[in-house]
């Protein structure tokens, strides 16, 4: 019978060595899902500061643009033609405010003086010069 308790004995510490490399195999594969868990967290947090990164990037960038283009918009040469159409009034009407409101003199392009543009700057100055003179009366 000692031999039989002993052999039983033996066979439950073999069974629990068994469990606890199972379960010691289990908390490996845990803390492996953990870690992938843990790098896709991060991953996923590196992918969103980047992307808020970006977008503020993109944001300036675009203000810059927006702010050189006005820029450039200011210092544009016009026609007569496209100055009527953006002011929205005929071209007859522009000789006619040119000649009575002294409107800003065009620029000479050539020596014949049929070649004629316009600052754009010096005609919104001229335009909001004129309307805050018009709202005083």
């Amino acid at each position: 019978m000692g031999t039989e308790r002993a052999s039983d004995k033996k066979r439950s510490e073999d069974s629990i060595d068994v469990h606890l490399q199972a379960a010691a195999l289990e908390v490996c594969a845990l803390n492996l899902q953990v870690g992938k868990l843990a790098r896709t967290i991060e991953t996923a947090r590196a992918t969103l500061l980047a992307r808020d990164s970006v977008s503020e990037l993109t944001q300036a960038v675009s203000k810059i643009v927006a702010d050189k283009a006005d820029e450039h918009s200011l210092l544009e040469i016009v026609s007569l033609t496209t100055l009527a159409l953006r002011l929205g009034v005929d071209r007859t009407t522009l000789w006619r405010m040119r000649r009575e409101d002294h409107f800003p003199k065009p620029l000479q392009m050539s020596s014949s003086r049929r070649l004629t543009r316009y600052v754009w700057r010096e005609v919104l100055e001229w335009y909001e010069s004129r309307r805050v003179n018009s709202s005083h009366y």
